[in-house]
């Protein structure tokens, strides 16, 4: 993991790491992914919500 992230409202939270982010719902019982993106080409080193 590069960077971690959490939106303002504390729902979810962004982990980036090598050519991927995956967005996680911080109330969900399933510890699962909500979203991935993997198509980058390279490493996720920063992001951020608004």
């Amino acid at each position: 993991v590069n960077a971690l992230d959490i939106t303002p409202d504390r729902n979810i939270i962004a982990a980036a790491g090598f050519q991927s982010i995956a967005l996680h719902d911080l109330g969900a019982s399933n510890p699962n992914s909500v979203s991935n993106y993997e198509g980058g080409t390279k490493n996720v080193s920063s992001l951020g919500f608004q």
